[in-house]
């Protein structure tokens, strides 16, 4: 794919095993960065994971917010306490179809 396009990730797990024993697994410049099973710090260091990180590839933003959607149904039931996320779909495209990241975490 040589064109504009998206890819999603997922991570699910405790914030514990962000921060504990320290974070430095989760920066680029750490030997077991590509290894680690937890999210990078920076959102673009995901690019710099491994390609079969790769949940989903879109080329479209409306593609990729449904997809985004869908996951955030699939996992609502582990979302702890009664926060219920639920971005605007027209935002996630909006800010897809201008390069943008959208990233969600609860």
């Amino acid at each position: 794919m040589t064109g504009p396009h998206h890819h999603g990730y997922v991570w699910l797990g405790s914030g514990d095993v962000l921060v504990k024993p320290g974070d430095a697994h989760r920066r680029p410049d750490h030997p077991e960065f590509r290894s680690a099973q937890v999210m990078p710090l920076q959102c673009a260091d995901w690019l710099l994971k491994p390609a079969d990180r790769i949940e989903a590839t879109f080329e479209e933003p409306k593609v990729a917010a449904d997809w985004y959607d869908a996951q955030l149904n699939r996992y609502a039931e582990l979302f702890v306490g009664s926060y219920a996320p639920k971005p605007l779909y027209e935002e996630t495209v909006r800010v897809l179809s201008v390069g943008e990241d959208r990233v969600g975490g609860w």
